[in-house]
């Protein structure tokens, strides 16, 4: 029963970082597609990102 809720608990904390892991690989994808001079539309087609983060991001490399 213990162990059940270890294994639970290591699977969930696992696919969280799996999801956070792919989410700043697509962030870096949006830095790379805006320093090459992509639109934000375009970034948005590619990575799928929110108008607001990738708004965000073009900010932060001001």
């Amino acid at each position: 029963m213990y162990s059940l809720t270890l294994d639970h608990i290591w699977e969930k904390e696992f696919e969280k970082g799996k999801i956070e892991g792919e989410r700043l690989k697509l962030i870096e994808i949006a830095k790379r597609m805006l320093k090459k001079g992509s639109s934000i539309e375009d970034v948005l087609e590619i990575t799928e990102l929110s108008i607001e983060e990738i708004e965000k991001i073009k900010n932060k490399m001001i």
